[in-house]
């Protein structure tokens, strides 16, 4: 029998502790080996997880849809300086096939979320499209045919919709901050989406709803039919036959649906959806759309005629009727 001193006893025993509490916190400190906190599963350790500079930080979940999702899009997360306004990209991902991510956040923000690339198939005439292609610098840079959202400093948002709404709001919030620096903050980034929707009419004062938070049910897809049915008002519901109605619209205009998303989020650069907006001299002119101008009200009765045409046509899947759905 070997007879171990007690030093040397104390020695192996504190080394293999040692080893141990090493290996529990290794697995605490992997985000993928846990859930987000909205329910969304996160990359498995075998899995590609989002690249960027730091594994650290927090983890949010981007849903990337025009109507239906967009597969395999890129999102790339900048952490926005204020003083500057310069953008650093902080950590990407790419999308699976229905729209969502998992990304990696270092810092308390405020991050713009840049979705571009992939594809989707339109909802009112069933035709791919891609987004574009983008790498801005300067959260004044143009970002022309992409999706974006932004998250304000301090958000708390673990999940986040980059839709054609919440890059409306993005862009108002880029316009705000130039002379407001308090605009940056995410309690008045979410007040900026929040009057998007209630312009639109998916949303009021006394019922806010925010684009980002609140998931779009896509009426092309069969399989969300059920969800539909069963609350064809609820705030999913009219988010996405509004979706819809921007693809019918854009397919009656005669213009691409990107197109009619940059046109729109020029229009409410102002605070106002009224075919207006400011040019480099101050002066209000009308917004270019095609080789004409955006209608006065293309994000209101246009946008609802739209969207009970398109569930009158043969591209709602959803099974519910006109008189069911309609934005507000």
């Amino acid at each position: 029998m070997v007879r171990v001193a007690g030093s040397q006893m104390r020695f192996v025993l504190g080394t293999f502790v040692a080893a141990a509490l090493a290996l529990v916190l290794s697995s605490c400190s992997d985000p993928r080996r846990h859930s987000a906190l909205d329910g969304s599963a996160l990359a498995s350790p075998s899995q590609p997880g989002p690249t960027g500079p730091s594994s650290s930080g927090s983890a949010v979940t981007a849903c990337v849809i025009m109507g239906a999702p967009v597969a395999n899009a890129t999102v790339s997360v900048f952490l926005v300086d204020t003083g500057s306004r310069t953008l650093g990209r902080i950590a990407t991902g790419t999308t699976d096939a229905s729209g969502h991510c998992t990304v990696q956040l270092t810092g308390t923000g405020p991050f713009l979320v840049l979705a571009t690339g992939g594809t989707f198939t339109d909802d009112a005439t069933g035709s791919p499209f891609s987004l574009g292609s983008v790498r801005p610098g300067s959260l004044d840079d143009s970002r022309i045919g992409v999706l974006e959202a932004f998250l304000g400093s301090a958000s708390t948002l673990t999940s986040v919709n980059v839709t054609p709404l919440t890059t409306i709001a993005s862009r108002r919030v880029c316009v705000l901050t130039k002379t407001d620096s308090t605009q940056f903050v995410e309690t008045q980034v979410a007040l900026t989406n929040q009057a998007v929707c209630t312009a639109i009419g998916i949303g009021t004062p006394a019922a806010p709803l925010d684009p980002r938070s609140v998931l779009p049910l896509d009426f092309q897809d069969a399989t969300q039919a059920a969800a539909i049915q069963k609350n064809p008002v609820a705030a999913g519901a009219r988010y996405g036959s509004t979706l819809s109605g921007l693809s019918q619209q854009a397919s009656t205009s005669g213009v691409p649906p990107l197109a009619l998303v940059d046109a729109l989020s020029q229009d409410f650069t102002d605070g106002a959806f009224d075919g207006m907006t400011t040019d480099s001299t101050g002066s209000s002119v009308p917004v270019p759309l095609s080789d004409g101008s955006l209608s006065p009200t293309a994000a209101t009765s246009d946008l609802k005629a739209a969207s009970l045409t398109f569930l009158s046509s043969p591209s709602n899947a959803s099974g519910v009727t006109p008189a069911a759905v309609q934005p507000q």
